[in-house]
């Protein structure tokens, strides 16, 4: 008799649990995933649209409650001009993630073909233009190193990117963005010795900017070199150069040249 009862408490227990359970599931599962972007370009739409769909697959009907954004994360990565910025949990039944677009900033030469990089260093895409795809105009070229890397990826390549990537965020927070004032960075090896190569900035005037050892003191030189231009005199932006290198105490100086050629540095 004793063992009826207990079966008849277990088997009550059971069904309570399994109400609850089925209960729960149902009031906490994903109807949809709200993908809100900040977008820069028409062809990002259409990537948008994509994106979201393959997120709802991914999502909905799932328990809300479970849902990570680890799961998200792998999906975007298959659409490196977007970043998940935020993922956010709307009970009962929905899921709000937002996201941003990358924005283009360096096209970097490699034969006939141009990989396209945002200004972390992320390549966005591999293509045979330079042209920006928000605006049409061309971005930053990058020429004289040697690349390589897949979307998504950080770019690789020759040892002074890293040194080129950081300079370029340095130059950006200074002004609104790299590609408002600059139109070419050349990267130029004179002799073997990496503390002599120099990072040549062109500018959309006529001056050119020099960073001279860029793996030395980066962001105090690329800071130092572009808060020198902005102070130049609209004479002065029309000729010559700007270099910045380091003094014999150790101190950075970004100074103006009347000629456009590193000899007269040397030679002063």
């Amino acid at each position: 008799m004793k063992n009826k009862k207990l079966i008849v408490i277990v088997l009550t227990v059971v069904i309570f649990l399994t109400a609850a359970l089925l209960g729960f599931t149902t009031v906490y599962r994903i109807d949809g995933v709200n993908l809100q972007i900040s977008l820069y370009s028409d062809e990002a739409k259409a990537e948008g649209a994509q994106l979201e769909e393959k997120l709802n697959g991914l999502y909905v009907g799932e328990n809300l409650v479970f849902a990570s954004p680890e799961a998200a994360e792998e999906v975007f990565a298959d659409y490196p001009y977007f970043r998940m910025a935020e993922f956010k949990k709307e009970y009962p039944n929905k899921l709000v993630i937002v996201a941003k677009e990358d924005v283009e900033v360096y096209a970097f030469e490699s034969g006939s073909q141009y990989y396209i990089v945002g200004l972390d260093g992320t390549i966005l895409g591999v293509r045979d233009n330079p042209v920006n795809r928000s605006d049409g105009g061309n971005n930053v070229l990058v020429k004289g190193v040697t690349v390589s890397g897949q979307k998504g990826e950080k770019i690789s390549g020759d040892d002074c990117l890293n040194a080129l990537i950081e300079a370029g965020q340095a130059i950006s927070a200074c002004v609104d963005g790299v590609r408002s004032n600059f139109t070419e960075i050349r990267v130029e090896k004179p002799t073997s010795d990496p503390s002599q190569t120099i990072f040549r900035i062109k500018t959309r005037e006529t001056v050119n900017l020099y960073i001279r050892n860029p793996y030395s003191k980066t962001q105090e030189k690329a800071t130092a070199i572009v808060t020198a231009y902005l102070g130049l005199e609209d004479g002065q932006r029309l000729c010559g150069m700007l270099l910045a290198d380091e003094g014999t105490d150790g101190t950075v100086l970004a100074k103006h040249y009347n000629s456009d050629t590193l000899a007269q540095y040397f030679n002063d």
